[in-house]
This record gives structure tokens, C-alpha cells and sequence, in this order.
């Protein structure tokens, strides 16, 4: 794996890095944006997706596959807990109204309206792969901001996981 160089402290660093272990700045992709990060199990099914369900006509199949496109792939037991995957519940805000909560779903999933972001969304999209603090620019020009996770499926796998291996050793 090829180091680069931190745009703000000029350290090497690997590009899988979320952030610089030196200065803690967000790591940058090519383009100068934020990059994005899907977990392995949600990179085949998201694949899937654009091959299998958005035709070539579809209005989100490019974005989708440029979010593809520039995601860095990373188990899911390693994925860190701020990174929105599917499953995920966010809290976000479009432009200047006000926050809400919602949980970013697969298509095939069942969505109930005003509890669900569906991933084939322009939010949905924008979403995928970011952390809080983030803002991402939407088609037609409208913003979206990443506020907080309330909840990653990743996080509470790892979590109940630990539980599990520490209730192994405990005696009633």
C-alpha cells in the first residue's frame, strides 16, 4: 500500500485512514473531497443494485456508481462506528430545516415514511459511507449535513459480541 501525504501537517499516512494519526485531520481523496467508506457487506449488495436494479436511463445510477467508484472497501468488523452504512440511523438536516432522525435502508427493505432514508435517494446516496460534520451537496444544489449516528449495525455487532465473550466466563 502506497503513503501519502497529509494536506494539512504533509505526514505520510495510508489512504485507508479516516483521518491523520499525527494532526487528526479528515484525509481528503484525490478530488479533494471527504472520502467515503462502505463496509464488505454492504459493497456487494449496493454492487448489486446499480447492475441488477438502475437501468442505464436511471437518474441516480451515476451518482451511486461514483460513490462506488471512490469508497474505500473495509470489513465490517473494523468499520468505524461513525461511518453511515445500510442499517444506520442518522440524524441530519437539508438545508435550513431542521434535523431529523431517520435510518438509511437497502431498496428491498420495507420503509415506512418519515422513519426510513431509502439508499436509492439523493440523500440516501449522500449519506452512505460519511461521518458526522460532513455536508454533501445534492443534486439541484441543495445541502445536506451529517449531524450524529444514533445507531450503527456494525457497532452494536461488536458490542453484543464482547458481551457475549464476557458472559462466557461468568459464573451465576
Amino acid at each position: 500500500m502506497t503513503a501519502i501525504s497529509c494536506h494539512a501537517c504533509g505526514i505520510a499516512v495510508y489512504p485507508h485512514l479516516i483521518s491523520c494519526p499525527h494532526c487528526g485531520t479528515r484525509m481528503l481523496d484525490k478530488k479533494g473531497k471527504s472520502p467515503c467508506f462502505l463496509s464488505a457487506q454492504d459493497f456487494p449488495l449496493i454492487e448489486a443494485y446499480v447492475s441488477l436494479e438502475l437501468g442505464p436511463q436511471h437518474p441516480l445510477r451515476g451518482a451511486l456508481l461514483t460513490k462506488i467508484e471512490r469508497a474505500s472497501v473495509m470489513p465490517s468488523e473494523r468499520m468505524p462506528s461513525n461511518i453511515v452504512t445500510l442499517g444506520t440511523r442518522v440524524r441530519y438536516r437539508a438545508g435550513t430545516m431542521k434535523p431529523e432522525s431517520r435510518t438509511l435502508t437497502g431498496p428491498q427493505a420495507r420503509v415506512v415514511p418519515g422513519a426510513h432514508v431509502p439508499l436509492l435517494s439523493p440523500a440516501g446516496i449522500a449519506l452512505l459511507g460519511q461521518r458526522p460534520g460532513d455536508i454533501m451537496i445534492l443534486p439541484g444544489g441543495g445541502t445536506l449535513t451529517l449531524l450524529s449516528i444514533e445507531f450503527q449495525p456494525e457497532a452494536a455487532q461488536r458490542i453484543g459480541r464482547r458481551a457475549g465473550t464476557a458472559m462466557k466466563g461468568a459464573t451465576l
